[in-house]
């Protein structure tokens, strides 16, 4: 390969970067335009840094948005499971009260229970 046609398709290459930085940054821009009128070696790695840079801050601000649209969906969805129900003359609040504390309500929660092993027969085994 001759040093023209090494030249044209390293101007081909630029010209390819220089679309991409379009929609980049302004900074990214003017590297660009350095990058073309110099053709340096270091102002290309210089300019790959700082477009993965920018490609890596937009893909993760893309993702961290995605995720908390991901979450807010699944808390919405949860919300109306355990909400609707209630909000359409679900279980009354007495049912739901037995349901959590058991028969006997909330002040004997933590009372023994008929089946309970007692702390006597526990211990003699």
């Amino acid at each position: 390969m001759t040093a023209e046609v090494a030249e044209v398709a390293e101007i081909a290459e630029v010209a390819e970067v220089a679309e991409v930085a379009e929609v980049a940054a302004p900074d990214v821009r003017a590297l660009v335009h350095a990058l073309v009128a110099a053709l340096d070696p270091a102002a290309e790695i210089e300019l790959r840094r700082v477009l993965c840079r920018d490609a890596y801050r937009r893909g993760f601000a893309a993702g961290r948005m995605s995720g908390y649209r991901q979450a807010n969906a699944e808390r919405d969805r949860a919300w109306n499971a355990i909400a609707r129900p209630v909000a359409r003359g679900g279980p009354s609040f007495v049912e739901v009260e037995t349901r959590r504390w058991g028969p006997e309500g909330r002040a004997s929660f933590g009372a023994p229970r008929f089946g309970d092993n007692s702390p006597r027969k526990a211990s003699a085994a």
